[in-house]
């Protein structure tokens, strides 16, 4: 766990209730001897708040911020994101909670009904706003996850992120929200895409410790990071969440040096440090 990132952490304030704020996912990190977190809700950029708590933090652990493009912020909106990077954001998360796939599944608002965010047409291409966010992204060479969008829509958003230069990532393709089976993982793999591979998710009984490394296997660690999703009240803390995932992976046979890929030298390649 020295030197890992988590770059998928849910914190509060927020929402919804978690289970640390801000300052004790850091304090959590420094004791296990973490490089760095990254915070994200769903309604507002994240990046204000990483950097306030950076300041106050004195250990060596760093926390970063990130942007969602849900309807808070504009939704699929440009001007947010660049707003955001120039915040500091080290990353952008697609419609989430308010893509239209979230919204088939999961209802109508958290706490207000709205229409559902699309990042593609009826025709498959990605829309006017999507690329500009795109090459706002490039411009301040800040990754971009798919979020909750559609698999249809993740084809169709990372190829022109990768065309314009921008890393895109495939967010928690075992989440029952966003699912992408094994076969489809490696076309992003090969495409270019990192996969960012959560705890939550088998928290959650969405999928077992054995079939994630059966996956890491069949895509490779190269491509892979791992993460937690974690911070719901109801569930362990984000950093006992990745103590967790990495101690499944390894009695499921995947190696000391594969995890060093996925928990240090693939976030280090999203953040870009």
């Amino acid at each position: 766990m020295r030197g890992a990132y988590d770059l998928h952490v849910h914190t509060w304030p927020d929402h919804d209730r978690r289970s640390v704020s801000d300052l004790e996912l850091l304090e959590d990190a420094e004791r296990l001897g973490m490089a760095g977190v990254l915070i994200k809700n769903h309604y507002e950029p994240t990046t204000g708040r990483a950097a306030l708590a950076g300041r106050v933090h004195t250990g060596q652990a760093q926390i970063y911020g990130s942007i969602a493009l849900n309807w808070s912020v504009g939704g699929v909106n440009p001007y947010a994101v660049e707003s955001a990077a120039r915040m500091g954001a080290k990353m952008v998360w697609l419609p989430t909670r308010e893509a239209e796939a979230s919204i088939r599944l999961a209802g109508l608002g958290d706490y207000r009904p709205r229409p559902p965010l699309r990042v593609a047409g009826s025709d498959g291409k990605p829309l006017p706003a999507l690329l500009e966010v795109l090459e706002v992204a490039r411009d301040y060479n800040l990754p971009v996850s798919t979020g909750h969008i559609t698999l249809e829509e993740s084809f169709a958003v990372c190829r022109a992120g990768l065309a314009l230069g921008v890393q895109m990532v495939l967010s928690h393709p075992e989440y029952d929200h966003t699912p992408v089976p094994v076969s489809s993982q490696q076309e992003f793999a090969q495409m270019g895409v990192l996969i960012e591979k959560d705890w939550v998710d088998i928290a959650l009984g969405m999928a077992t410790v054995e079939s994630v490394a059966d996956s890491i296997r069949a895509v490779g660690p190269q491509r892979i990071y791992l993460a937690t999703d974690r911070g719901q009240a109801s569930g362990e803390r984000p950093a006992e969440g990745m103590l967790l995932f990495v101690s499944g992976l390894l009695r499921c046979g995947i190696s000391p040096e594969e995890i060093h890929t996925m928990i240090q030298e693939n976030p280090r390649k999203v953040l870009r440090i």
